[in-house]
């Protein structure tokens, strides 16, 4: 007797995001892993042109035949751009469609980024901290703090930036 063959979809929790704990120099970023096209070892942008009055444009590095925007999240929000350590990693993050020229844009990290698998009763929005100027929202995850980066906003300051 043949058994019929089913093309049954392989259901996921949807209640579940995984997510990277991407962290930087006085906090940790959370970003859902659709959100990521690579995360890989540090290396040098080349120089920028120079941008009155821009900071937190690092220069282009070149990744997968592609030159890609490098900017610093801590100094688009204003901080000082963080120093780059032995443990310093770039995400490279996919577009969200601002304009077609940009398909990626990059940061640095302070450290190595790690897994977290994010469910509703893992993650609270914190309504005390204040976003900065590029964050989403603040939350905890597990109870640790981060932010959740507004990456359609950093797309557009770089845009914006270049006058594309």
């Amino acid at each position: 007797m043949d058994t019929p063959i089913t093309n049954t979809p392989t259901v996921m929790n949807v209640d579940e995001v995984p997510s990277l704990l991407v962290p930087i120099t006085d906090r940790r970023l959370l970003l859902p892993m659709v959100s990521i096209a690579e995360t890989l070892p540090y290396k040098q942008p080349q120089e920028p042109k120079k941008i009155e009055g821009c900071k937190w444009y690092l220069g282009d590095i070149l990744w997968r035949g592609i030159m890609v925007p490098m900017i610093s999240y801590e100094a688009i929000n204003g901080d000082a751009i963080a120093d780059i350590k032995g443990v310093t990693q770039m995400v490279v993050l996919n577009n969200t469609g601002v304009h077609p020229k940009l398909p990626f844009i990059c940061f640095p990290t302070q450290g190595i980024p790690r897994l977290s698998r994010v469910t509703n009763d893992s993650i609270v929005e914190d309504q005390m901290i204040v976003p900065k100027a590029f964050d989403q929202m603040n939350v905890h995850v597990a109870g640790e703090p981060a932010a959740i980066p507004n990456i359609s906003k950093l797309e557009q300051a770089y845009v914006q930036l270049m006058s594309l």
